[in-house]
């Protein structure tokens, strides 16, 4: 009887374990590392209003501006308290963010995404997404234009 007992309980544990280490589909999780929505970093496109809403309520904020030189020195309307690093010196920056950072890319262009190490480093430091400034040319010019002309684009 205690045989018994103990091949049911090496029974149960074998495929406990073998369940475990199946995927929600029934595949294992190491085959399947590419399809895994975690291992990818998410783009959220954000607008204007909710940057300066961010900018106001939100302690962990960092604000990245990606544009050329010559478009920062020459516009007026930057996003206060935005860093100027140029893409190929932002993968190096990124050692250096805290966890909980919550991490806004500004550029005048259409932004896709960070190259695939950068995606990694931002991972492997805690960063799910990234949040990218409207790809609109003159949203924060337009945005911060509107502010200073008494229209108030935010409920309060």
């Amino acid at each position: 009887m205690s045989v018994f007992l103990i091949c049911c309980f090496l029974g149960i544990f074998l495929i406990l374990i073998w369940c475990s280490l199946q995927g929600p589909e029934g595949r294992c999780p190491t085959c399947s590392q590419q399809d895994n929505p975690k291992d990818r970093l998410e783009y959220i496109v954000i607008s204007p209003a909710l940057l300066e809403e961010w900018t106001v309520r939100d302690k962990h904020l960092m604000i990245i501006d990606l544009r050329p030189s010559t478009h920062a020195e020459t516009d007026f309307d930057t996003i206060p308290g935005s860093l100027r690093i140029p893409r190929r010196q932002l993968r190096s920056c990124f050692y250096f963010l805290p966890p909980r950072t919550k991490l806004v890319l500004h550029d005048t262009t259409a932004f896709t995404s960070l190259d695939s190490t950068a995606e990694e480093v931002l991972l492997m430091i805690g960063i799910p997404a990234v949040y990218v400034l409207e790809a609109n040319k003159c949203a924060w010019h337009a945005y911060a234009k509107g502010k200073r002309g008494g229209i108030e684009l935010l409920p309060e």
